[in-house]
């Protein structure tokens, strides 16, 4: 069993346990991929699972593994800039890398928190750039 977190769309979050059989009833699919995400400045070694096979247009997207995903690929945290880039559905924040996942460290939990709070203060501080970056997400499913 390997321990995460899930984080949903809407940002909530939970503590899991997981084998890979379990990860279609979690994500919602029955295939999935891991995506290296960061949050932090010079930290690493953060994972993303998730469902590789989403329903176009029907699943939400993921603005916390977004802008994880997008700030581990270019260093650059603005992912309202970058709609077809978006992971939509939950996902699952393990430690480790893309080939080799573990369970989530203190240091990857304090990595979650933070890119909750920017994410959170992101979406607050700029609503009509989230409306519209959420928009052309679901557009482009």
């Amino acid at each position: 069993m390997t321990n995460g977190i899930l984080v949903n769309p809407d940002l909530s979050t939970r503590p899991v346990s997981f084998d890979d059989n379990q990860l279609a009833e979690l994500l919602g699919g029955s295939t999935t991929e891991h995506v290296a995400v960061s949050f932090d400045e010079g930290q690493d070694g953060l994972v993303a699972i998730v469902n590789s096979a989403p329903n176009a247009g029907l699943e939400e997207p993921n603005a916390f593994a977004s802008l994880g995903k997008n700030h581990a690929n270019t260093g650059n945290s603005a992912f309202f800039s970058d709609p077809t880039a978006a992971i939509t559905g939950p996902v699952i924040v393990v430690s480790g890398s893309v080939g080799a996942v573990s369970d989530i460290t203190e240091a990857g939990q304090e990595q979650v928190e933070e890119g909750l709070r920017a994410t959170a203060n992101y979406r607050e501080d700029y609503p009509q750039e989230f409306q519209l970056w959420h928009n052309a997400a679901m557009n482009l499913g």
